[in-house]
């Protein structure tokens, strides 16, 4: 039994196809901030976990690029606001081996 209503769940699947047919890319903000996340890959233990939680997450993104919390336009820093991004989504780091 479905819980959604019929024209839900045909945007929900018009959704999934475009993500699904479209290139997708991960970048980061700065040059500085990508040496940062690199560097972490040959720090100490903490370091990598925290480069494979990171990791996982830009995968996560690239399989799903709309699997974050939309957050408002409101709300948004203004360094975000400059480069006139269409969305911003904040993406919780799953924290557990267990994926």
């Amino acid at each position: 039994m479905d819980l959604q209503p019929k024209k839900t769940q045909t945007l929900i699947q018009r959704r999934s196809n475009y993500h699904q047919n479209t290139k997708k890319h991960v970048a980061f903000i700065s040059q500085k901030l990508k040496h940062q996340f690199e560097s972490l890959e040959t720090g100490k233990f903490e370091d990598k976990r925290l480069f494979n939680f990171i990791t996982r997450a830009t995968e996560d993104l690239k399989k799903d690029p709309i699997c974050g919390t939309k957050i408002k336009k409101k709300l948004w820093p203004k360094k975000y606001v400059k480069p006139k991004f269409d969305s911003l989504l904040k993406n919780h780091l799953r924290l557990s081996s267990r994926a």
